[in-house]
């Protein structure tokens, strides 16, 4: 096979799919590091798998590249990405032989042993034509509001992925580590009567789908289809991208019984997003302990954040909209993994418990806007386990 492209654009696809490249681990070793190349007749495929999660990009027929010879090699995606990044070069030329791979333009030859192509398993697509349609944006925001939530290795239940539900005109997304909880929905576009249903797909195809969308230069509406065993995210433009993941298959808990009524709660609103971010960091960077907390204080439309572990003590305050007293011990990192995951000017309602000091507190955008159907739920640190079963 022989290709030539420009250095940036082929990059871009490049880093893009590498990533699903395993560096270590179980998998095989063909796999690992390596991305397969194949060309077809007005067609670039690019593809990589760790076997559990997959990603295939088919670039069709473009002005950034030409194609010379059909066929299909393997490269070490690693090294290719960085003779890619430090030259200042803009055409490359891509090809192999039954013994090597080369990469070259008139200033640079690089060379690498060859692995057999058949060797590298293809990426396969199942049947997609029934699917949820969302929006790029939404679909990006929905994954940076929820996958940080998730955990691995819990022994009661499957918490290192994001949990989806469909049904006719919703498409919902749930993480938890069960002492936290983060719930984002958006509106969906059934087409074909792709059928309501939930999917555990894991954390690591749920982050590589939400790295192609933050390229503008790939972004479109994603098309999302479950099947009892697969989760595909599909979304093109100057390509066609899929992320095929297989779904865990384990207990997910049964999260919806702990969201509270906000009726019998106080509601604070917070209207400065980055200086209440701003406040906690300075606080928790004090902290060295392993499980870390500060005490929250609402006192008069004035928020104070404290702590005194490590034998110090740090206090810093936030202005809120709050004319009651309330307290409350929480761990730092869960409130601030949340503000960062918000539009900087956004507004909140955060629902205080009017009972004792262990129940939930949940926090949700002031907004009613479909972009900001998010709530998020955090236990406090005098929970002594998770109450979300």
């Amino acid at each position: 096979m022989k290709i030539t492209f420009n250095r940036k654009s082929f990059l871009r696809w490049l880093k893009l799919v590498a990533a699903a490249a395993p560096v270590k681990g179980n998998t095989s070793a063909i796999l690992q590091g390596n991305v397969k190349v194949t060309v077809s007749a007005g067609s670039i495929i690019l593809q990589a798998t760790d076997i559990t999660t997959s990603i295939r990009a088919v670039l069709d027929s473009n002005a950034w590249f030409s194609i010379d010879e059909y066929g299909q090699t393997i490269i070490p995606a690693k090294q290719v990405i960085k003779i890619l990044d430090k030259s200042r070069d803009q055409g490359f030329t891509l090809g192999s032989n039954d013994k090597k791979v080369f990469l070259y333009n008139a200033t640079e030859q690089h060379g690498f042993d060859a692995i057999d192509p058949d060797s590298y398993p293809n990426v396969d697509i199942p049947d997609t034509s029934k699917y949820h349609r969302v929006n790029a944006a939404d679909m990006s925001n929905m994954i940076k509001r929820t996958v940080f939530a998730t955990e691995k290795n819990n022994v009661r239940y499957d918490l290192d992925g994001v949990c989806f539900y469909t049904d006719d005109e919703q498409l919902n997304a749930v993480a938890t580590c069960g002492m936290r909880l983060a719930w984002q929905s958006t509106t969906a576009v059934q087409v074909n009567g792709h059928s309501a249903g939930k999917a555990l797909v894991p954390a690591a195809a749920v982050k590589l789908v939400e790295s192609g969308l933050k390229d503008k230069e790939l972004m479109s509406d994603v098309d999302v289809t479950f099947t009892d065993k697969l989760a595909v995210f599909q979304f093109s433009k100057n390509g066609r991208i899929s992320v095929v993941s297989r779904l865990i298959d384990g207990r997910f808990p049964v999260w919806k019984d702990i969201v509270p009524n906000t009726a019998n709660m106080h509601c604070v609103k917070i209207m400065d997003v980055k200086e209440l971010l701003s406040a906690l960091k300075s606080v928790s960077a004090t902290i060295k302990s392993r499980d870390p907390e500060v005490e929250l204080l609402f006192n008069r439309n004035t928020l104070t954040i404290s702590t005194t572990q490590n034998l110090q003590c740090s206090i810093m305050t936030a202005p809120v909209e709050f004319t009651g007293s309330a307290m409350m011990l929480l761990n730092p990192k869960y409130l601030i993994d949340y503000l960062k995951a918000l539009d900087a000017d956004t507004k909140l309602c955060w629902y205080i418990p009017g009972g004792t000091e262990r129940e939930p507190t949940m926090l949700c955008p002031e907004s009613n806007s479909v972009r900001d159907n998010y709530t998020y739920i955090i236990l406090p640190t005098a929970v002594d386990s998770p109450v979300i079963a």
